[in-house]
């Protein structure tokens, strides 16, 4: 398997250009992600580390960025 790399992790992207993310949420329908994810904050709460409230949380699956998923104007 080939590591995730974003393609435009340090360019601007074009002006108006969009591209396609495909994100996973955490939710209480898939309980063994949601308890994963409560289980890794309850380990890191001594950390000084903030986390990201469950109803914000977005995995990143997949970037497209070979073509653009839109042009807006």
């Amino acid at each position: 398997m080939k590591p995730f790399i974003f393609q435009h992790a340090d360019v601007c992207w074009p002006e108006g250009a969009t591209f396609l993310h495909a994100y996973l949420t955490v939710s209480d329908h898939d309980r063994a992600l949601h308890d994963l994810v409560t289980s890794a904050n309850d380990a890191l709460k001594d950390f000084p580390l903030t986390a990201v409230p469950l109803q914000w949380l977005r995995v990143t699956l997949d970037q497209i960025t070979d073509c653009r998923a839109a042009l807006s104007g």
